[in-house]
């Protein structure tokens, strides 16, 4: 997160910070995580929403498109996940399964749209990591998002327009440790720029979105179709 392999100035100015930041790093072994195995990763994530800005989730062992399917089987088993197909919103040029994982935080109000990192050929270029990884934002909204709408620098939707609940929140509502909001609006500008050379080329471009969590091939649509909410 500390180099220019994450397309987010924020995300990376937080993890340059000399203490840890509010970020909590969690370790999940297993490759057949079932509800049951699924349950204490829950009661930790509700925890942190006391003590930690996000939270980052690595599954070592989940590797392979047939894990992260059973990954995202065991994560939805359980009241507060939920995955959504975005494939009609991305419609990237193969037969990839675009999803978003989303966590519903414990206050009721606000709902995470849950950042992914895979080794897997479907995934963009800023969302390929050696080990399945997903990235929680464990608070409210912060401020960047809204600067960014307000300066007029954000081409995409305000999802926090309506008055519909719960309210999305997501890493850019991470604390942004800026001295003012025009320097927020400058740190937006670096990190569209910044994304926009990275993903150069990328016929998966599309999917690097705050709300997209995977990518992942066609075969995945049957296996999750039970799973898929609208």
């Amino acid at each position: 997160m500390k180099t220019e392999q994450v397309g987010c100035a924020f995300a990376r100015n937080f993890a340059k910070r000399g203490d840890i930041a509010g970020l909590q790093g969690v370790t999940v072994l297993g490759n057949n995580l079932g509800e049951r195995e699924i349950m204490p990763l829950n009661v930790l994530l509700a925890a942190a929403c006391a003590k930690s800005e996000g939270v980052y989730i690595i599954f070592p062992e989940i590797n392979s498109p047939d894990e992260v399917i059973r990954l995202i089987q065991g994560l939805c088993g359980t009241r507060v996940w939920e995955c959504v197909d975005l494939t009609a919103q991305i419609r990237p040029p193969n037969d990839a399964l675009v999803l978003g994982l989303r966590w519903h935080l414990p206050d009721g109000k606000h709902m995470n749209y849950v950042l992914g990192f895979a080794n897997l050929p479907d995934m963009p270029r800023t969302r390929r990591a050696p080990n399945t990884t997903l990235v929680l934002r464990t608070g409210p909204p912060g401020r960047a998002p809204s600067v960014a709408f307000a300066h007029n620098i954000n081409p995409k939707k305000d999802e926090r327009a309506s008055e519909k609940r719960p309210v999305p929140v997501h890493l850019a509502d991470m604390p942004d440790l800026m001295s003012s909001e025009e320097a927020v609006a400058t740190l937006w500008r670096q990190t569209m720029r910044l994304k926009r050379t990275q993903l150069d080329g990328d016929a998966m471009i599309e999917a690097a979105r705050a709300k997209v969590t995977f990518c992942l091939p066609g075969f995945a649509r049957e296996a999750l179709a039970d799973l898929i909410v609208a």
